[in-house]
């Protein structure tokens, strides 16, 4: 059951990306899905509702993938239709209980991950086929104009392209290739009108159709950070938009060699480093500063004195408004907070304790900017 804080008086200037969530209520009984902010300026304990879906989840009981478009005026996400069953794309303002407005929907096939171009107008998105999370299609469309979708990149035979994602002028767009369920993936790149399409990494992972894993362009060069499943564990590497430089970021230093995950946000605003979650050993999970040259990795969970001393698994950071955003539990089923640091680990602050109730568990899912919670 998610706690309903809310900041009436407005969002704080300091806010993390954006969060989804399903309320659930006790089964088979669901409350509504709603997207949310960790802001640093909450009361302790608090978060910043943004949406306002209030019928006790019969338009909708699931929120995920939320991304903020690049002004900050307002996000895109995915939301679970109460009456179809399938996955819809809605926006909302960023200010305190919008009104979400739906954008795409079709009543019997999934809409999923949305994210946006630099003008904070045009956006992407797949659009399955055959009722389940499949066979998708990415199309281009615009808010201004909705209703009126280019295809950009469409699946063919077992295959299917997921999660794109434009770079930070809008020229090109990054997508994961599924060639065949749970057997391979490539890191692929096209042009912004679907030409020059091209594979970056082949064979990168196995890949899970419900939360496949995301990746991370640059914010002012052509570089992409992603994970590849495939080489003996879920390495972290970055490589440039041509294909050439591929470089593993965690081949040294405390991260060496380990398990390790990156956001939608991996990369600091002069992108001279990138952050990613990692297992470390012993049911101990850290946010770690990855060297572009792979020369080192650091724990900023110890340089910020918390961490294993207190909650063991810190995961899934997201760089935003020059601050690392990330989860922290205590164990895979504990109840979770939505903490945040500096870049370099000091000025650790809790903006929100999930109260440990028996279903509020927050964790890296559902992809986007944000994460996911119930």
């Amino acid at each position: 059951m998610i706690h309903r804080f809310v900041d009436r008086l407005g969002v704080p200037p300091v806010c993390s990306p954006p969060l989804g969530a399903i309320e659930d209520t006790g089964a088979p009984t669901w409350g509504d899905g709603q997207v949310y902010r960790a802001c640093v300026g909450n009361s302790p304990g608090t978060m910043t509702q943004l949406t306002d879906f209030d019928d006790g989840g019969a338009t909708i009981q699931q929120c995920s993938n939320p991304v903020i478009s690049p002004d900050g005026s307002k996000v895109l996400f995915q939301a679970l239709s109460a009456t179809t069953g399938f996955y819809e794309i809605w926006m909302v303002a960023s200010s305190p209980l919008s009104t979400a407005v739906q954008l795409i929907a079709d009543g019997s096939n999934h809409v999923i991950h949305p994210s946006w171009a630099p003008d904070s107008d045009t956006f992407v998105y797949v659009h399955c086929a055959g009722g389940a999370i499949v066979n998708g299609t990415i199309y281009k469309d615009t808010v201004s104009a909705i209703g009126s979708p280019v295809s950009l990149k469409a699946a063919a035979g077992a295959t299917s392209p997921w999660r794109p994602q434009f770079n930070f002028d809008g020229t090109r767009v990054a997508y994961i290739f599924d060639k065949n369920v749970l057997s391979g993936a490539d890191l692929r790149v096209m042009d912004a009108d679907g030409t020059n399409d091209a594979s970056l990494d082949n064979n990168i992972f196995g890949l899970n159709t419900d939360k496949p894993p995301q990746l991370s362009w640059a914010n002012a060069v052509n570089k992409i950070a992603y994970t590849d499943g495939f080489s003996g564990s879920n390495g972290g590497y970055v490589i440039n938009d041509d294909g050439t430089g591929k470089t593993q970021i965690n081949a040294n230093g405390v991260a060496a060699g380990a398990n390790c995950a990156i956001s939608g946000r991996a990369w600091p605003a002069d992108d001279s480093f990138v952050v990613f979650g990692s297992n470390l050993g012993n049911g101990y999970f850290d946010v770690i500063h990855a060297e572009l040259d792979g020369s080192n990795t650091t724990s900023l969970s110890s340089t910020s004195g918390h961490g294993a001393t207190t909650q063991t698994r810190m995961m899934m950071p997201l760089v935003y408004q020059n601050r690392i955003w990330f989860i922290e539990k205590g164990s895979a089923l504990a109840a979770g907070w939505v903490s945040s640091f500096a870049m370099d680990g000091s000025d650790y602050v809790n903006h929100f304790d999930s109260e440990a109730g028996a279903g509020d568990v927050i964790g890296p899912f559902g992809g986007g900017d944000g994460w996911y919670f119930t």
